[in-house]
């Protein structure tokens, strides 16, 4: 090869008359495979079919007619009788090992936990009741928690907890519902923590989202003003409003409820302190009970602009719907002047008139009959307070709507107060104070702590107000 003075054999092959080595793809190449998987192993399989495709043909026609006659029993000849039986006993033998889920070691509700090929799982749309343990004389019922991925290791502790003082001898199942679908690891940390089937459900985005009619931008600069002059827990989190919003008026009919006749409502990082020596869902079921609680508190009067209001329009527009005072605990809610007060012709609220408390039963802990939930009575009340916007404009929640709502739509006779003799969250706790109960459940509470007493002023007047004698 020759080279010019003063160059080299480099410049030499970049002549344009050196012939160049690369290898080129026709642009008119044709192929039936995406061009994102042209390397791919896919594509080079599709290759040699394309060059073979009489042996292939032949190929897949030898094994559907093997398959055929393998599987298909014949009448006319005993031993092929015979065969074809043995043959059908081996592949149904094959078929329950690996849907076994002990095969896999793991237990009948932890089945949804076998080796995937991606971190995702489906969610969960049903209770299968046949994994369910201990079912005679059970109540329909479970353990239902609203959570976020980052809930695991509280809803995990209080899982435990809720196991070791109550589940683990009833093996009533946990339905953990979150906006987004969980991960592998949070499912199989959560389902560990019980001996009781547990199931993952996806709230649907159309009931979680703020809807149509609501003004976001609104309702940002409202969660703006809000921080600047309360700085209140929660006032600037939009996924709190929309959690409680649906725990509202939605999670009763989630299709993993759909088929129970109580829920109980679990709050991760909540504590059950003492064992619980007898089953609530029972005694709800047999004296007809639709709400029963732990705590009470008295909700910040800045998050409830407006509320009272949507309260007032709802019953003076369906007062065919309420419960008599007489026959409520609505006294309860209201301050003792207005109590005993004289019912005002002229005032369209009638004898639900008066000024509230801002009483409230703290719903952490509650377990409501979903028959009421789902009600024609309770849907109306929720969709007049939905329709308002007030869930994101303020900062409602759904502890104080649904402690009005019991208020209104409920008998006093359909309330229980303290079926958890030790229970603890937040700023409120329950404990015995009888030193032989204390004992005998084995209480891990603390008797004279200040969260014993703290933020409960309210129970005294509830309990008056469920046994009547307000």
């Amino acid at each position: 090869m020759a080279v010019n003075a003063g160059g080299s054999l480099l410049d030499a092959e970049r002549s344009p008359t050196a012939t160049p080595h690369r290898i080129t793809i026709k642009t008119d190449q044709k192929r039936w495979w995406p061009k994102t998987i042209y390397h791919t192993y896919w594509s080079r399989m599709s290759f040699w079919i394309q060059r073979n495709i009489v042996w292939t043909v032949t190929g897949l026609a030898i094994v559907i007619i093997a398959g055929y006659l393998f599987l298909t029993p014949n009448q006319s000849s005993t031993s092929a009788s015979t065969y074809n039986a043995s043959a059908e006993s081996i592949l149904r033998g094959i078929k329950e090992k690996f849907n076994d889920p002990s095969f896999f070691n793991y237990a009948a509700h932890q089945e949804k936990l076998k080796p995937y090929g991606s971190d995702y799982i489906a969610p969960d749309t049903h209770i299968n009741w046949n994994t369910v343990t201990n079912t005679t004389g059970k109540v329909k019922a479970a353990f239902v928690a609203l959570v976020q991925e980052h809930d695991i290791y509280k809803l995990r502790t209080t899982m435990i907890e809720l196991e070791r003082t109550f589940n683990e001898h009833e093996g009533y199942p946990w339905v953990i519902i979150s906006d987004k679908v969980f991960s592998k690891k949070f499912r199989e940390w959560i389902t560990n923590a019980s001996k009781a089937p547990v199931y993952f459900g996806q709230a649907p985005a159309i009931e979680w989202q703020e809807p149509y009619w609501v003004d976001v931008k609104k309702a940002e600069k409202n969660m703006k003003q809000m921080v600047k002059d309360h700085n209140i827990e929660s006032s600037e989190s939009m996924s709190w409003r929309r959690m409680t919003r649906y725990n509202m008026g939605f999670i009763a009919h989630h299709p993993l409820l759909k088929d129970l006749e109580y829920y109980w409502k679990v709050q991760p990082g909540s504590r059950y302190t003492c064992n619980i020596p007898t089953d609530p869902f029972k005694k709800m079921k047999a004296k007809g009970l639709k709400l029963s609680f732990a705590l009470t508190m008295v909700e910040n009067h800045v998050n409830l602009d407006e509320f009272f209001d949507v309260v007032n329009n709802f019953i003076i527009d369906n007062k065919d719907m309420l419960q008599p005072t007489s026959k409520s605990i609505f006294k309860g809610l209201l301050h003792e002047a207005s109590r005993n007060k004289p019912i005002d012709p002229s005032n369209p609220l009638g004898e639900y008139s008066g000024h509230f408390t801002n009483c409230m039963i703290y719903n952490n802990f509650a377990i409501f009959s979903l028959r009421y939930l789902r009600s024609k009575e309770y849907t109306k009340y929720f969709d007049e307070l939905d329709a308002s916007g007030g869930f994101f404009y303020h900062k409602w929640g759904d502890a104080l709507p649904q402690t009005i709502a019991a208020g209104l739509l409920l008998k006093r006779s359909e309330i229980a107060y303290n079926d958890v003799p030790g229970y603890t969250f937040a700023a409120g706790s329950v404990c015995p104070q009888d030193i032989n109960e204390y004992a005998e459940l084995k209480c891990t509470c603390a008797q004279n702590d200040w969260q014993t007493h703290n933020m409960r002023h309210c129970s005294p007047t509830f309990l008056r107000a469920i046994d009547g004698t307000l």
